[in-house]
Protein backbone atom coordinates (compact mmCIF):
# COMPACT_ATOMS: atom_id res chain seq x y z
CA UNK A 1 0.00 0.00 0.00
CA UNK A 2 1.41 3.27 -0.97
CA UNK A 3 1.91 6.21 1.67
CA UNK A 4 -0.25 9.13 0.56
CA UNK A 5 1.94 11.14 3.72
CA UNK A 6 5.02 10.22 2.28
CA UNK A 7 4.12 10.73 -1.70
CA UNK A 8 2.71 14.18 -1.24
CA UNK A 9 5.56 15.16 1.14
CA UNK A 10 8.25 13.99 -1.00
CA UNK A 11 6.95 15.37 -4.06
CA UNK A 12 7.34 18.66 -2.08
CA UNK A 13 10.79 17.81 -1.35
CA UNK A 14 12.10 17.67 -5.05
CA UNK A 15 14.90 19.88 -6.36
CA UNK A 16 14.76 23.14 -8.03
CA UNK A 17 13.55 23.02 -11.66
CA UNK A 18 10.93 19.98 -11.49
CA UNK A 19 7.22 21.49 -12.17
CA UNK A 20 4.52 20.33 -9.91
CA UNK A 21 3.14 17.43 -11.91
CA UNK A 22 6.38 15.83 -12.34
CA UNK A 23 6.93 16.34 -8.61
CA UNK A 24 3.69 14.58 -8.14
CA UNK A 25 5.16 11.60 -9.96
CA UNK A 26 8.13 11.04 -8.37
CA UNK A 27 6.48 11.86 -4.97
CA UNK A 28 4.18 8.36 -5.89
CA UNK A 29 7.74 6.48 -6.81
CA UNK A 30 9.41 7.36 -3.87
CA UNK A 31 6.25 6.44 -1.46
CA UNK A 32 5.75 3.07 -3.17
CA UNK A 33 6.91 -0.20 -2.13
CA UNK A 34 7.59 -1.38 -5.02
CA UNK A 35 8.01 -0.71 -9.01
CA UNK A 36 5.13 0.89 -10.61
CA UNK A 37 3.35 0.97 -14.16
CA UNK A 38 3.09 3.84 -16.14
CA UNK A 39 -0.57 3.17 -16.45
CA UNK A 40 -1.18 2.06 -12.56
CA UNK A 41 0.56 6.12 -11.99
CA UNK A 42 -1.48 8.09 -14.19
CA UNK A 43 -4.37 5.89 -12.41
CA UNK A 44 -3.59 7.21 -9.07
CA UNK A 45 -3.37 11.08 -10.21
CA UNK A 46 -5.88 11.26 -12.86
CA UNK A 47 -3.53 11.69 -15.63
CA UNK A 48 -2.95 10.86 -19.57
CA UNK A 49 -0.50 8.28 -19.53
CA UNK A 50 0.95 9.27 -22.48
CA UNK A 51 1.91 13.09 -20.39
CA UNK A 52 2.71 10.97 -17.82
CA UNK A 53 5.44 8.32 -19.84
CA UNK A 54 7.00 11.92 -20.96
CA UNK A 55 7.55 13.06 -17.15
CA UNK A 56 8.90 9.89 -16.30
CA UNK A 57 11.05 9.76 -19.15
CA UNK A 58 12.68 13.40 -18.46
CA UNK A 59 12.74 12.24 -14.78
CA UNK A 60 15.15 9.33 -16.15
CA UNK A 61 17.25 11.43 -17.58
CA UNK A 62 17.85 13.49 -14.33
CA UNK A 63 18.45 10.53 -12.37
CA UNK A 64 15.87 10.49 -10.41
CA UNK A 65 14.23 7.18 -11.77
CA UNK A 66 15.22 4.19 -12.88
CA UNK A 67 12.96 1.77 -15.88
CA UNK A 68 12.83 -1.64 -15.81
CA UNK A 69 11.33 -3.82 -17.95
CA UNK A 70 9.09 -6.46 -16.93
CA UNK A 71 8.59 -9.65 -19.42
CA UNK A 72 5.51 -10.99 -19.55
CA UNK A 73 3.76 -14.47 -20.84
CA UNK A 74 2.58 -12.43 -24.18
CA UNK A 75 2.85 -9.39 -25.29
CA UNK A 76 5.70 -7.12 -25.57
CA UNK A 77 7.96 -6.39 -21.98
CA UNK A 78 6.10 -3.61 -19.83
CA UNK A 79 7.84 -0.69 -18.22
CA UNK A 80 7.59 -0.64 -14.81
CA UNK A 81 9.44 2.68 -12.66
CA UNK A 82 10.86 3.44 -9.08
CA UNK A 83 12.71 6.07 -7.20
CA UNK A 84 16.72 5.77 -7.78
CA UNK A 85 19.09 6.29 -4.74
CA UNK A 86 19.22 10.03 -6.05
CA UNK A 87 15.77 10.70 -5.55
CA UNK A 88 15.23 13.05 -2.67
CA UNK A 89 13.24 11.65 0.36
CA UNK A 90 10.18 12.63 2.27
CA UNK A 91 10.70 15.79 4.56
CA UNK A 92 10.23 15.74 8.20
CA UNK A 93 6.47 16.49 9.67
CA UNK A 94 3.21 15.60 8.53
CA UNK A 95 0.30 15.82 5.99
CA UNK A 96 -1.55 16.81 9.31
CA UNK A 97 1.36 19.24 10.50
CA UNK A 98 1.48 21.25 7.06
CA UNK A 99 -2.43 21.15 7.40
CA UNK A 100 -2.35 23.27 10.62
CA UNK A 101 0.35 25.41 9.56
CA UNK A 102 -1.66 25.85 6.36
CA UNK A 103 -4.49 27.19 8.51
CA UNK A 104 -2.42 29.46 10.69
CA UNK A 105 -1.06 31.13 7.50
CA UNK A 106 -4.83 31.84 6.21
CA UNK A 107 -5.86 33.08 9.61
CA UNK A 108 -2.64 35.47 9.31
CA UNK A 109 -3.99 36.85 6.03
CA UNK A 110 -7.60 37.09 7.29
CA UNK A 111 -6.32 40.76 9.07
CA UNK A 112 -4.33 41.51 5.65
CA UNK A 113 -6.86 40.34 2.72
CA UNK A 114 -5.42 43.66 0.29
CA UNK A 115 -2.36 41.81 0.09
CA UNK A 116 -4.25 39.12 -2.12
CA UNK A 117 -4.63 40.34 -5.36
CA UNK A 118 -0.94 41.24 -6.11
CA UNK A 119 0.66 38.55 -4.27
CA UNK A 120 -1.44 36.21 -5.40
CA UNK A 121 -1.27 37.39 -9.31
CA UNK A 122 2.69 37.32 -8.90
CA UNK A 123 2.28 33.65 -7.84
CA UNK A 124 0.24 33.13 -10.61
CA UNK A 125 2.49 34.20 -13.24
CA UNK A 126 5.77 32.95 -11.60
CA UNK A 127 3.96 29.54 -11.97
CA UNK A 128 2.99 30.03 -15.47
CA UNK A 129 6.61 30.68 -16.46
CA UNK A 130 7.96 27.76 -14.48
CA UNK A 131 5.73 26.45 -16.66
CA UNK A 132 6.62 27.58 -19.88
CA UNK A 133 10.27 26.75 -19.11
CA UNK A 134 9.87 23.05 -17.62
CA UNK A 135 7.32 21.67 -20.11
CA UNK A 136 8.06 21.74 -24.24
CA UNK A 137 5.40 22.04 -26.59
CA UNK A 138 4.26 18.44 -27.21
CA UNK A 139 3.16 18.14 -23.77
CA UNK A 140 1.28 21.07 -23.16
CA UNK A 141 -0.65 20.27 -26.62
CA UNK A 142 -1.71 17.08 -25.20
CA UNK A 143 -5.78 16.58 -24.13
CA UNK A 144 -6.09 17.73 -20.90
CA UNK A 145 -7.77 15.31 -18.59
CA UNK A 146 -10.81 15.17 -16.91
CA UNK A 147 -11.57 13.99 -12.97
CA UNK A 148 -11.38 10.18 -13.93
CA UNK A 149 -7.69 10.70 -16.18
CA UNK A 150 -10.11 10.38 -19.54
CA UNK A 151 -9.26 13.39 -22.03
CA UNK A 152 -11.70 15.93 -22.08
CA UNK A 153 -13.45 15.38 -18.93
CA UNK A 154 -16.78 13.52 -18.58
CA UNK A 155 -18.12 11.93 -21.24
CA UNK A 156 -20.43 14.53 -22.69
CA UNK A 157 -18.64 17.68 -21.37
CA UNK A 158 -15.48 19.69 -22.53
CA UNK A 159 -13.42 19.34 -25.20
CA UNK A 160 -12.96 16.56 -27.53
CA UNK A 161 -9.20 15.25 -27.18
CA UNK A 162 -7.22 17.40 -28.48
CA UNK A 163 -9.64 19.76 -29.70
CA UNK A 164 -8.43 22.77 -27.61
CA UNK A 165 -5.79 25.61 -29.03
CA UNK A 166 -2.34 24.75 -27.92
CA UNK A 167 -2.61 27.57 -25.12
CA UNK A 168 -5.70 26.52 -24.00
CA UNK A 169 -4.74 22.78 -23.43
CA UNK A 170 -1.46 24.15 -21.76
CA UNK A 171 -3.86 26.40 -19.57
CA UNK A 172 -5.89 23.28 -18.71
CA UNK A 173 -3.05 20.76 -17.89
CA UNK A 174 -1.56 23.59 -15.01
CA UNK A 175 -4.72 23.55 -13.66
CA UNK A 176 -5.31 20.06 -13.70
CA UNK A 177 -1.22 19.84 -12.23
CA UNK A 178 -1.57 21.64 -9.24
CA UNK A 179 -5.01 19.07 -8.79
CA UNK A 180 -7.79 20.27 -9.52
CA UNK A 181 -9.18 18.07 -11.61
CA UNK A 182 -10.77 20.96 -14.65
CA UNK A 183 -13.13 19.36 -17.39
CA UNK A 184 -13.17 22.36 -20.64
CA UNK A 185 -15.42 24.09 -22.62
CA UNK A 186 -14.72 26.26 -25.81
CA UNK A 187 -16.99 29.23 -25.82
CA UNK A 188 -15.83 31.39 -28.63
CA UNK A 189 -12.73 33.37 -28.27
CA UNK A 190 -12.57 32.11 -24.76
CA UNK A 191 -13.14 28.72 -22.38
CA UNK A 192 -14.86 27.95 -19.15
CA UNK A 193 -13.53 25.24 -16.56
CA UNK A 194 -15.31 23.34 -13.77
CA UNK A 195 -12.64 22.60 -11.18
CA UNK A 196 -14.05 19.24 -10.01
CA UNK A 197 -11.89 19.01 -7.20
CA UNK A 198 -10.47 21.33 -4.54
CA UNK A 199 -6.98 20.15 -3.56
CA UNK A 200 -7.43 23.03 -0.02
CA UNK A 201 -11.26 22.38 0.18
CA UNK A 202 -10.31 21.63 4.41
CA UNK A 203 -8.16 24.91 4.41
CA UNK A 204 -10.58 26.94 1.87
CA UNK A 205 -13.73 25.79 3.96
CA UNK A 206 -12.22 27.65 7.49
CA UNK A 207 -10.87 30.30 5.43
CA UNK A 208 -12.97 30.62 2.09
CA UNK A 209 -12.43 34.73 1.70
CA UNK A 210 -8.68 34.13 1.89
CA UNK A 211 -7.89 30.82 0.22
CA UNK A 212 -10.33 31.20 -2.54
CA UNK A 213 -9.32 35.04 -2.74
CA UNK A 214 -5.59 33.59 -3.30
CA UNK A 215 -7.22 31.09 -5.53
CA UNK A 216 -8.41 33.57 -7.95
CA UNK A 217 -5.71 36.29 -7.77
CA UNK A 218 -3.23 33.43 -8.86
CA UNK A 219 -5.72 31.89 -11.37
CA UNK A 220 -5.80 35.70 -13.04
CA UNK A 221 -1.81 35.85 -12.76
CA UNK A 222 -1.89 32.24 -14.89
CA UNK A 223 -4.30 33.49 -17.61
CA UNK A 224 -2.69 36.53 -18.14
CA UNK A 225 0.57 35.23 -18.76
CA UNK A 226 -0.28 31.98 -20.52
CA UNK A 227 -2.83 33.86 -23.00
CA UNK A 228 -2.03 36.33 -24.76
CA UNK A 229 -4.65 39.20 -23.79
CA UNK A 230 -6.08 36.98 -21.87
CA UNK A 231 -8.07 37.89 -18.82
CA UNK A 232 -10.33 36.27 -16.38
CA UNK A 233 -14.20 37.50 -17.17
CA UNK A 234 -15.48 34.99 -14.21
CA UNK A 235 -14.52 33.09 -11.26
CA UNK A 236 -17.73 31.56 -9.55
CA UNK A 237 -16.61 29.90 -5.91
CA UNK A 238 -18.59 27.07 -4.96
CA UNK A 239 -18.27 24.97 -1.66
CA UNK A 240 -14.86 23.50 -1.14
CA UNK A 241 -16.22 20.55 0.30
CA UNK A 242 -18.23 19.81 -2.94
CA UNK A 243 -15.96 21.46 -5.69
CA UNK A 244 -17.48 22.47 -8.95
CA UNK A 245 -15.62 26.19 -9.26
CA UNK A 246 -16.18 27.68 -12.51
CA UNK A 247 -13.44 29.68 -14.02
CA UNK A 248 -14.52 31.53 -17.30
CA UNK A 249 -11.23 32.86 -19.48
CA UNK A 250 -11.14 34.90 -22.65
CA UNK A 251 -8.83 36.49 -25.30
CA UNK A 252 -8.74 39.39 -26.91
Amino acid sequence: MIDRDASARAGESVGEGLGPTAARILGELVAAPRPQATEAIAERLGLHPNGVRQHLTRLQRRGLVERLRERRPRGRPRDLWRAAAAAPRALPGSAEEYRALALWLAQALESNPQTLEPVGRAIGRRLAEHDLRAQPAAVADEPAEGPGGDPGGDAGEGCPAGAEPPEFARLARLVSSLGFAPTVELQGRGLRMRLCRCPYAEVAAASPRVVCGLHRAITEGVVERLLPGGRVERFEARDPREAGCVVEASVD
